[in-house]
């Protein structure tokens, strides 16, 4: 996982001025969990859950 990897690459989302990129210090370490989910649909999926339960449209 390359360390400044971010939502949208770091651009806000339409209506926002929240950026979401990370910025490190010298040193500093960062901790995450990164989940996935492979699903197929036709109607599109409205919902992923923590636990990885989908809820289509």
């Amino acid at each position: 996982l390359e360390p400044f990897t971010s939502l949208g690459a770091g651009i806000p989302e339409p209506g926002s001025d929240k950026r979401t990129s990370m910025i490190f210090k010298p040193g500093e370490t960062k901790t995450a969990t990164v989940r996935a989910v492979v699903f197929e649909s036709t109607t599109g999926v409205s919902r992923i859950t923590e636990d990885g339960e989908v809820t289509t449209r």
